[in-house]
């Protein structure tokens, strides 16, 4: 036992010994030539003259990217940061510290939009026309977004200027023959004629004389020095013109013209006779309108009435009467509808007949008057209108 334990004493003094020679070596390599510790550190980050040693600038690693969620044109970055900065000579850190991508992702869904209505175009030709405007789509559908409905053209009708038939010229009528003019061989007569309606709507004009000649039939002798001027024979009365008292005309013209020393026929070439036209049409007039009657009713109810007939109906032609026959107002005095108050004053005899029940009855018997009177004009003046178109159909027959 007792050798066991020397042994075990032997052991420990051995690697005390041991482990303090490894130490000293140590403490000999973190000391310089000087004795200062951390010789080989000072010797790796100064140069020889005591200045810091030359660094190069070292990024760390990129982290993870951003994610990405939701739908469209969207971006992830990445990040990184510098693990060495740069020393002395040192090389910078190139490149950035932020780096971007696009993200895989489906696109938005965006609904169609239409911009704006141009404009309506111009409405050309006569008549009715068609005018036109447009629009064009100003945001495209992306995606599950909804289409534009409708059109891209929209129409209306418009009005152009009257538009204008194409119509040739129209001759009038060829006139009388006039008088004949000269003697003899020479003796000539002349037609004119005017134009009844002119070309339009590039119709074709009027083609061909409008004066023409032949020889007299009845030639006047050239030996004759004198032809006294002759009248031809008075046309038709013409139709009566107006109502009641009318006016007829009728012409002649110069059927031979003076010779020589011929006498002259004068300018009298048209008569004027009165004459008796249709009936002017007459239009139905009023009478003017009756006094007010007596109120009818109490309190607000209160009213006053005034009538007018018919003094003459309308004729043939003319316009009937126009507007009401019979006109209310409220009375402009005040009718109680208390029955004291009517009984106090229907024991008045001498009170003015604005009040009580004087006035109620007076007016009810004022209707009943009224009422008579108006069923009596209305059945005149339907006797009255009979009779007088009776009298037209006599007349007309």
């Amino acid at each position: 036992m007792l050798r066991i334990s020397l042994l075990l004493l032997l052991c420990i003094l051995f690697c005390s010994l041991v482990v303090d020679g490894k130490g000293g070596d140590k403490d000999d390599d973190d000391k310089d030539d000087g004795g200062r510790p951390g010789g080989d550190k000072d010797d790796d980050d100064k140069d020889d003259g005591g200045r810091p040693a030359n660094v190069n600038c070292v990024w760390n690693s990129w982290g993870r990217w951003s994610g990405c969620s939701g739908c469209g044109s969207k971006k992830q970055y990445r990040t990184r940061s510098v693990r060495v900065q740069r020393q002395g000579a040192g090389r910078p850190c190139t490149g950035a510290a932020r780096e971007e991508q696009q993200c895989n992702l489906p696109a938005c869904a965006v609904n169609c939009r239409w911009g704006s209505w141009s404009g309506w175009s111009a409405c050309r030709g006569c008549g009715t026309q068609t005018q036109t405007r447009t629009r064009t789509v100003a945001v495209q559908r992306v995606g599950t977004g909804a289409a534009c409905t409708g059109s891209d053209t929209n129409n209306r009708s418009c009005q152009g200027p009257p538009c204008v038939t194409s119509v040739d010229c129209v001759y009038e009528p060829w006139s009388e023959w006039c008088s004949c003019t000269g003697c003899g061989a020479d003796a000539k007569q002349l037609r004119r004629r005017g134009v009844e309606s002119p070309a339009s709507g590039g119709g074709e004009e009027c083609v061909g004389p409008w004066v023409d000649y032949r020889p007299c039939p009845h030639p006047v002798p050239c030996e004759v020095t004198s032809v006294d001027c002759k009248w031809s024979p008075w046309s038709d009365w013409s139709d009566c013109t107006g109502c009641d008292v009318g006016t007829q005309t009728r012409t002649r013209f110069v059927e031979v013209q003076p010779v020589g020393n011929g006498e002259g026929c004068g300018s009298k070439n048209s008569q004027s006779r009165s004459c008796q036209g249709p009936p002017c049409p007459e239009d139905c007039v009023y009478e003017p309108w009756s006094e007010w009657c007596s109120c009818i009713g109490c309190g607000v109810d209160a009213k006053q009435m005034r009538r007018r007939g018919v003094e003459s109906v309308a004729t043939p032609g003319g316009k009937p009467c126009n507007g009401p026959w019979i006109d209310y107002r409220s009375c402009p005095w005040e009718v109680s509808c208390d029955s004291d108050y009517l009984k106090e004053t229907s024991s008045n005899a001498s009170a003015a007949p604005t009040h009580g029940s004087s006035v109620v009855l007076s007016g009810v018997a004022a209707a009943l008057v009224a009422f008579v009177v108006v069923v009596v004009a209305a059945k005149i003046r339907t006797a009255k209108q009979e009779t007088v178109e009776a009298a037209d159909e006599q007349e007309l027959l």
